[in-house]
């Protein structure tokens, strides 16, 4: 009769089991986007368990913008969209897409400061999680580790780690120079109209930082204008600090809030009451870089 097994022998089997379920159960996953259809998916997202297939709806001016990051040719593709036009849920969704599609790789999510991003940037990049409740940390909860895709959120570093070893840093514009020292596949700026002057030394050390893993090399920008500052600068006159020429490939896809099938007619209808006709309405509605004034730059 062979010997019982010790309690190390258990604890070891224990584990070996264990993986093998998790990796069972996630497997590898497959982002692809959908035609928009609210009616169907009103919150632009299916997640098919068993197949691993994450389908993310999206609309002709976010598929224009597809389009213009993945074509190669350019550094910058901004998303300058109105109120209400899906800009953020847009840049996290791209960001989870390219973290899945390259294994091992490192990608930068940033927002304007660290309490608006993980009270708006963050906790919308978590709720695309496929899961329930993934949006949610607290305490005493870690929501974005109950997704099938992620394997650790250390909440502290704020680095998000797939099961695929893709990591995920979540950073803020007012300490960029946090993350120089890194090396990413791909940048996804939320709000930089928001960022001030910082914005060009962002860019630079972004600039610098775009190589070494698997992505894109590209940078994603979701924002609407925020007047004549380092943004407007940046995408429009195509110009550093100095005025000198910014030497980046940049283009621009602009969105209307009235044209996002995922507002019902109530909802457009109350944007366009608040800001038609008003000193805002091409920064509020259609993203422009507006002035004090009102005056479209």
């Amino acid at each position: 009769m062979s010997a019982p097994p010790t309690e190390r022998e258990v604890r070891s089997r224990f584990e070996e089991v264990l993986q093998q379920t998790t990796q069972d159960t996630t497997g590898d996953v497959t982002v692809q986007w959908g035609d928009a259809d609210p009616e169907a998916r009103p919150e632009g997202v299916s997640w098919d368990t068993d197949a691993g297939v994450l389908t993310y709806d999206v609309w002709d001016a976010q598929r224009r913008t597809l389009d213009a990051v993945n074509s190669g040719d350019n550094d910058i593709v901004a998303f300058l969209a109105g109120y209400g036009s899906g800009k953020t849920v847009f840049g996290a969704r791209w960001l989870i897409k390219q973290a899945l599609d390259h294994p091992g790789s490192r990608f930068l999510g940033m927002g304007i400061d660290f309490t608006k991003a993980r009270d708006t940037t963050f906790r919308v990049l978590f709720e695309q999680l496929p899961g329930e409740r993934t949006g949610i940390v607290t305490s005493s909860y870690n929501g974005p580790e109950t997704s099938p895709i992620v394997a650790d959120y250390n909440r502290q570093n704020h680095r998000l780690t797939l099961t695929n070893d893709t990591v995920v840093k979540l950073g803020s514009a007012d300490r960029w120079n946090r993350y120089a020292g890194d090396e990413y596949g791909g940048v996804w700026l939320d709000e930089p109209s928001h960022y001030g002057e910082d914005l060009h030394d962002l860019l630079e050390m972004i600039g610098s930082r775009l190589r070494g893993v698997d992505g894109p090399k590209a940078q994603l920008w979701t924002l609407t204008g925020n007047g004549h500052n380092a943004a407007f600068d940046i995408l429009e006159r195509k110009q550093d600090s100095d005025g000198q020429p910014l030497g980046l490939n940049v283009e621009q896809v602009r969105a209307s809030t009235l044209n996002n099938p995922f507002l019902d007619t109530g909802e457009k209808e109350r944007f366009e009451r608040q800001y038609g006709n008003t000193s805002r309405e091409q920064q509020a509605l259609y993203g422009g870089f507006a002035t004090g004034s009102g005056d479209l730059l």
